[in-house]
């Protein structure tokens, strides 16, 4: 039985320990992309709702915005982000 080699890193040498480790050499890379693609879509949705928070009152836009920014930096704080 031939010994498997593999180097982490190189697609072409597999991991038998990883998930990727037998099946598709480029599966890994599709969950990577899927993966920066949910995180951009989902930045892109908050992103919609603070402005249109921050546009329901167009003459107060600073004061919400630096509620927001307070909101958030108490939920980071609170959740220890």
């Amino acid at each position: 039985m031939e010994k498997m080699k593999y180097t982490f890193g190189k697609r072409h040498w597999r991991n038998p320990d990883s998930k990727y480790g037998y099946g598709d050499p480029m599966q890994l890379d599709k969950d990577v992309m899927d993966s920066i693609m949910k995180s951009r879509k989902r930045g892109n949705e908050i992103k919609e709702i603070l402005v249109a928070e921050i546009n329901k009152d167009p003459a107060r836009q600073r004061e919400t915005y630096e509620l927001i920014i307070k909101s958030l930096i108490e939920i980071k704080t609170e959740l220890k982000l």
